[in-house]
């Protein structure tokens, strides 16, 4: 007999290699000096990153499965994408989920391109019903770009009353946005 404790305890340590996590009315906490590697998938009730390198970018496979209903990032770096490196336009992370396109807050001077339509409906129960955190804000700046592609966000919820600079972008300085749509 397995019992799954009621919240997954905090992981802390230098570096994290997760396997398979199928939590999904639990919260997993990741406290990491260095880097966290996940190449199985990641179903759990909540996720808060609030230190480390969570990394997973795709070359020839498709991404691991992730989904959580509660997603907090914050600190350290949060990057899902299916290719890319991020560092200039020519070599953008590729976005393909809400997890990834959040992740952007976390690289305040990344590149990105959004390789499909993403939904963000689930956003609605992130952040204890905050949802979205807005890219950038607080200070600091997005400097990096995103280029659309003509793909659409849908869904995305931010629901934060009486604060300023909200939307998919709080602050930015040169903000370079191509080709994307909010229905």
């Amino acid at each position: 007999c397995h019992v799954v404790p009621e919240n997954f305890p905090p992981y802390a340590g230098r570096n994290a290699n997760l396997g398979d996590i199928q939590l999904p009315d639990n919260h997993l906490s990741l406290n990491v000096a260095g880097d966290i590697t996940a190449p199985d998938k990641v179903v759990v009730g909540g996720f808060t990153l609030g230190r480390g390198n969570w990394r997973q970018v795709a070359t020839l496979t498709e991404l691991p499965a992730f989904s959580a209903s509660d997603f907090r990032l914050a600190g350290g770096t949060f990057v899902r994408a299916t290719g890319g490196d991020g560092t200039t336009a020519a070599t953008p992370y590729l976005l393909t989920d809400v997890y990834g396109l959040q992740g952007m807050g976390t690289l305040l001077s990344g590149h990105f391109t959004l390789a499909n339509d993403i939904d963000a409906s689930g956003t609605a129960t992130w952040n204890s019903g905050a949802g979205f955190t807005p890219v950038g804000g607080n200070g600091f700046y997005f400097i990096g770009s995103l280029d659309g592609q003509d793909h659409a966000i849908s869904g995305l919820v931010i629901d934060r009353p009486g604060v300023s600079y909200i939307g998919l972008f709080g602050n930015a300085n040169f903000l370079q946005q191509r080709d994307r749509t909010f229905p």
